[in-house]
């Protein structure tokens, strides 16, 4: 109520019969390695809402609203730029008109960013790279929705979270490198004044259950990949002791959760995801550019930008945003997302 947090655990404990319909609160075993030190037999969960409010003010939000910061700090120079330009143009024109660029800005950028998830062949094969400089070509479908799918979003594009570095450089003013645990930089905003903080893989197989999505064995025969009978065919699928731990912990290979199975496979060629989160990523990016009547490269009479602007948009990177947007940096690499050195 009020935007505040539901208790669930505390619900659980205190009287299951009036636990909130919000509420799927995840049981932790007595003996579990971790929690059973803080003597925390219960993690809170709080079903997906439908239409959910982002509540900038909440502690708990503040480290995965970086990017939505540097982004909004752009529309707003962007419009800034733009009134100046078209001093006639009243507040709701300079509004979508610096909408459409900022959204095709971030297109641009997004796209400019696959080719290390998928590879090269199937960036080539799939012409997922942006065109170049003026280039634009009709491949809108109105018969492809642009929506996001529930694997998508519940299980395969939560694989970025195993991207994450153990440990988080930072290089001060005289160039001196120091280095702080991730867990203690993340934990400021989601561990709160616990002492510990939540289990991210157990939340996100949870929310595979919350949005009823399907097995990894049947998300892997939606995308035509090899069958699986049985654990014996996971073989060279995956490492031999994540096939044995499998093993231990589901039942059947039918049981095993799309988040768990997807992240646990070999990545494919050239790429950091395994095939079936390959086969729902490369749908949903496929998609949201066939899909998109918006979408700003095709040569749609009703929706194009002109061939200048999106040379300009073709133009766009993500470290020359966030130069412009963060007064206090100072240097950064070329391509922020990627690992500046192999070197540890």
């Amino acid at each position: 109520m009020y935007g505040e947090a539901i208790p669930c655990c505390l619900q659980a404990e205190d009287n299951p019969t009036l636990l909130h319909p919000e509420c799927a609160p995840i049981p932790i075993p007595a003996d579990d390695p971790f929690y059973s030190k803080f003597d925390q037999t219960c993690m809170d969960f709080v079903r997906s809402a439908p239409a959910p409010r982002c509540l900038l003010d909440d502690p708990r939000s503040k480290f995965c609203s970086l990017f939505h910061t540097v982004w909004v700090r752009h529309h707003n120079h962007l419009a800034s730029r733009l009134k100046s330009i078209n001093p006639s143009w009243d507040d709701e024109k300079l509004f979508q008109e610096t909408r459409r660029i900022v959204g095709a800005q971030l297109q641009h950028v997004t796209y400019e960013y696959l080719p290390p998830i998928f590879g090269k062949k199937i960036i080539k094969d799939f012409k997922l790279k942006p065109l170049k400089n003026k280039k634009r070509k009709v491949f809108y479908r109105p018969d492809k929705s642009a929506a996001i799918s529930a694997e998508f979003a519940t299980a395969a594009v939560r694989f970025g979270y195993s991207e994450i570095a153990g440990h988080m450089e930072r290089v001060d003013d005289f160039g001196d490198i120091s280095s702080t645990e991730m867990s203690s930089v993340a934990g400021n905003h989601f561990k709160g004044k616990n002492l510990f903080g939540l289990d991210l893989v157990e939340l996100n197989i949870q929310r595979g259950c919350d949005h009823d999505i399907a097995s990894y064995t049947a998300v892997r025969n939606s995308c035509e990949l090899s069958p699986l009978h049985d654990f014996g065919y996971l073989s060279g699928k995956m490492d031999d002791d994540v096939i044995a731990k499998l093993e231990d912990v589901y039942r059947h290979v039918h049981d095993i959760d799309l988040f768990v199975g997807g992240l646990a496979e070999h990545p494919i060629e050239g790429g950091v995801v395994g095939p079936t989160f390959a086969c729902i990523l490369l749908d949903q990016f496929l998609r949201l550019k066939e899909g998109d009547r918006y979408c700003y490269e095709p040569n749609d009479k009703d929706t194009r930008f002109t061939k200048e602007q999106v040379k300009q948009i073709r133009s766009t990177t993500l470290t020359g945003i966030m130069c412009e947007v963060i007064p206090e940096l100072k240097e950064i690499q070329a391509e922020p997302l990627k690992v500046a050195s192999s070197e540890k």
